[in-house]
């Protein structure tokens, strides 16, 4: 077979691979198709290699070819860099094989050109190197290979290229069943999709950490071949997480007991942070006390986490506690203990029947915290890890002594109730008398009133002591004796009043004078000094129940509308208290209200009556109903009287208001008919816009804080060139934002020239000024499209600084008009953009001037 017909050149004109072919010794250059001379450009045939390619680095190139040639043997050479500026560097593979040419042996040359893949490489891997995961890839077969290192780091262990048994052994045990399940759903899906998981890894301190896996499937044929996987550390959020959300559930804890606050503890804490929690109080109030001297602590709480065996009820367990537990104590820091298996805590630790629990629930390890509160040791925590559940770590630890530490709040309250409850029953016992000895009789319990001269948190307190030794306290509310007493002294006047009225026929004038009681009281008393004087001292004693009467809402109006208030039903305006602890802002609506009233009625006694009598026994009405409902839901003695009491009541008023609001509709109820109904509705349409507020502002997501911006500009709004201009140049620099920028819209174009020239002349600021043409003299249109232009990328924020100056009497004020907030109202729409308002004190400043100093920016 001749040689033209053994290699056909022509077959490599349109091939896309670049192709060149050498014969002879030498090696001449014979062919060269068009993709060869766009890689590696046009060479002159005929050339032996090694002038066609005079390049320094060719000579690896030309070693291959008298290799090839000599040996016979085809030859691939690994990527190679065509020489050039980095950004036009080019990257190619090539293959040299033997052949046979006219002249002999030769060899062809086949180059393909990767430099886009090459580049892509490149990039990928600096991406995969920059970022703090772990990267690696799982193969549809189990294999597995990490890309980027992190896992000996983590674990201490090298990395494991299959996820079998050895790679799970690393994983927590309590997460690898859920491991496998959410896996083998992922791989179940079609078309298989991201995959996201958390679980805990045990790093080489033996502790464990939480990552956050995600992956991506590579899909080839529509089929899962390869998942793309990066793994996170996310301890250190999943912690702060965890102990924010810990935190609010320890700040619900009322503090009405330390039995209750601390139930409330041990459910927090089971079973995020442990498997099971006992808290052990001490017995003795006080601490430390000597080595001889025993110390009990009794089991006051206890929790226990799901698929545990239930934990033994609370009975008032006790243990004499160890000299380990006073060591812990002591030092004031915690300690674990290991349990072999099937074998309880160390003695004296806790009570024997949780010690049973212990090895029934296959505890692993027992660890005691310290409780201390205002310096107070109140006893100890000791929770456990049961089963397969690894001992805590030293940031468990750490966390769990945190949330401990934050329960302190609550458990100082119990311990000031409790130190109340004490106070109150030494006090009793210093009331007490001893009984004289009666020849013949034995003592079977010895009573003693309270004085209420030493009355405790406004209740009254009587004592019995039995004979054996035990106090017995009867509490009495004071307030509730105090409206028994009340109601029962308006009943009697009201009774004799109307009982007088009858036998003496006294009728009220139209006119209004006199009254009914001045009648009765003249009648009384008679006529002469006497009569005068009792006359005048019962109508001196109406008029202060009148005052004391109208006083009255101005006392209790206030605090009633500030709990409405803070039940969203009225303004949050009525909750703040004025600078003498009063609710000055109720007392003010009230007042208004009541000035409107009078000028309305035109102080009409007969008018008043009809609204006061529709108002008080519509609240009577609403009271009764009120309670009828509260005895229904108490399982109470005397139950029935009481709700049948409390209905004839509202029954009874209610009548009443029906009848006043029919036969004095025309002579002024019908204000409280229309006016009540219209007030129910403002306050359900007040209560309804304060929740939909809070459902929209108070809905708060994670790392809200953080910026979302990569760039920070400042403007400074000039009006003229002042201290309060330059105050607020340097508090945009104090911001430090990434450009300042001093901005002036030019609204009067002589103004903005002389500014200009003004600006440009001083050295009291390096900021160049800005003019921005504003020709129909809309500045907030101007300020606000400037503004929008700014951030319209997305990646910029802006803040705007209006000075502000500030005059200290009527006519600076008058004078100077202040921009600030109706440019606020004009860019409070666009998002990333803050409108400040920075005030300077200008009347300080004339005042300084005046007095012979210099006034000063600040």
């Amino acid at each position: 077979m001749g040689p033209e017909r053994a290699l056909d050149v022509r077959l490599f004109d349109e091939t896309v691979a670049a192709i060149a072919l050498f014969e002879g010794s030498e090696h001449r250059l014979v062919y060269q198709n068009d993709a060869c001379a766009r890689l590696l450009g046009a060479r002159p045939v005929g050339l032996p290699a090694r002038e066609a390619f005079p390049e320094a680095d060719a000579e690896e190139f030309l070693t291959v070819l008298d290799e090839v040639v000599a040996t016979g043997r085809p030859c691939r050479l690994p990527e190679a860099r065509e020489p050039g500026a980095p950004e036009q560097a080019r990257y190619f593979v090539y293959s040299c094989t033997p052949v046979t040419m006219a002249e002999g042996r030769g060899a062809m040359v086949v180059a393909l050109d990767t430099t886009a893949e090459t580049m892509a490489l490149e990039r990928y891997e600096a991406v995969v190197t920059a970022v703090s995961q772990m990267v690696w890839v799982l193969r549809a077969d189990g294999s597995a290979q990490e890309l980027v290192p992190g896992w000996q780091q983590l674990t201490g262990s090298p990395w494991h290229d299959r996820m079998d048994e050895r790679w799970d052994a690393y994983i927590h045990p309590r997460d690898r069943t859920r491991l496998r399940r959410q896996w083998r759903a992922a791989l179940a899906q079609e078309p298989p999709g991201l995959f996201e998981t958390t679980f805990r890894v045990r790093a080489a301190d033996g502790s464990y950490r939480h990552m956050s896996t995600r992956c991506v499937p590579i899909l080839r044929n529509g089929r899962a071949e390869e998942w793309i996987a990066a793994t996170d550390d996310v301890e250190d959020t999943w912690s702060a997480t965890l102990r924010e959300r810990l935190l609010a559930e320890i700040a619900q804890v009322s503090g009405e007991g330390l039995d209750d606050s601390f139930a409330a503890v041990v459910k927090a804490i089971v079973p995020e942070l442990a498997d099971a929690c006992v808290i052990m109080l001490l017995d003795n109030e006080e601490w430390p006390l000597p080595d001889h001297v025993p110390v009990t602590a009794r089991r006051a709480a206890s929790s226990t986490r799901h698929g545990l065996p239930a934990g033994p009820p609370l009975r008032d367990q006790t243990v004499v506690i160890s000299d380990t537990v006073r060591d812990v104590l002591a030092r004031r820091t915690p300690r674990t203990f290991r349990l072999p298996t099937g074998e309880g805590a160390p003695p004296g630790i806790v009570p024997a029947v949780t010690e049973q629990w212990l090895r029934s629930a296959d505890a692993t390890s027992v660890t005691l915290y310290p409780l201390v509160a205002e310096d107070i040791v109140l006893g100890y925590a000791a929770t456990s890890a049961n089963g397969d559940a690894p001992a805590p770590g030293p940031a468990d630890t750490r966390l769990m002594q945190r949330i401990l530490r934050s329960s302190e709040r609550p458990i100082r309250k119990s311990l000031d109730l409790q130190r109340a409850r004490h106070t109150a029953l030494r006090l009793q016992h210093a009331h007490l008398t001893s009984p004289p000895a009666v020849p013949g009789a034995s003592l079977a319990a010895c009573y003693e009133p309270a004085s209420s001269a030493n009355e405790i948190g406004g209740d009254w307190y009587d004592a019995v002591v039995h004979a054996d030794g035990t106090l017995v306290l009867d509490i009495g509310d004071v307030s509730r004796h105090t409206l028994i007493a009340m109601s029962c002294v308006l009943a009697v006047l009201v009774l004799g009043v109307s009982v007088l009225a009858h036998f003496t026929h006294a009728v009220p004038y139209t006119d209004g004078t006199p009254t009914v009681i001045a009648q009765e009281a003249r009648l009384a008393f008679g006529d002469g000094t006497v009569g005068t004087t009792g006359l005048v001292f019962v109508q001196l004693a109406t008029a202060l129940v009148l005052y004391t009467g109208a006083n009255t809402p101005f006392t209790g109006f206030p605090f009633l509308a500030s709990f409405v208030a803070q039940d969203r039903f009225l303004p949050r305006l009525l909750t703040r208290r004025g600078h003498r602890l009063a609710f000055s802002n109720g007392i003010v609506t009230l007042s208004a209200l009541s000035l409107a009233l009078l000028l309305v009625t035109g102080a009409s006694v007969d008018k008043l009556v009809a609204l006061y009598a529709i108002g008080v026994f519509t609240a009577f009405t609403m009271a009764g109903a009120g309670l009828i409902a509260y005895h229904l839901r108490r399982r109470e003695p005397l139950r029935r009287v009481k709700v049948t009491v409390n209905a004839l009541a509202a029954t009874v008023s209610a009548a009443v208001v029906l009848i006043f609001a029919v036969t004095k509709f025309t002579e002024g109820a019908w204000l409280v008919v229309v006016v009540f109904p219209l007030g129910v509705w403002v306050l359900i349409r007040i209560n309804r816009e304060y929740r939909r507020e809070a459902a929209a502002l108070e809905r708060l997501p994670t790392g809200a804080d953080r910026p979302r911006t990569r760039r920070h500009q400042v403007f400074v709004l000039v009006e003229i060139l002042d201290l309060a201009a330059l105050k607020a140049l340097r508090y945009a620099h104090e911001l430090r934002p990434d450009n300042v920028r001093a901005v002036h819209f030019a609204i009067d174009e002589a103004h903005a020239h002389r500014l200009s020239t003004l600006w440009a002349s001083t050295s009291a600021t390096s900021v160049e000024l800005e003019l921005v043409a504003c020709p129909d003299r809309r500045l907030r249109h101007a300020m606000r499209e400037l503004a929008a232009r700014t951030t319209h990328d997305g990646d910029t924020s802006l803040t705007v600084l209006v000075p502000r100056r500030m005059y200290a009497n009527a006519l600076g004020k008058l004078l100077h008009r202040g921009t600030g907030e109706k440019m606020s109202r004009a860019l409070e729409q666009l998002p990333h953009v803050a409108v400040t308002i920075l005030p300077f004190n200008a009347s300080h400043a004339i005042r300084a001037l005046e007095s012979g100093r210099l006034p000063d920016i600040d």
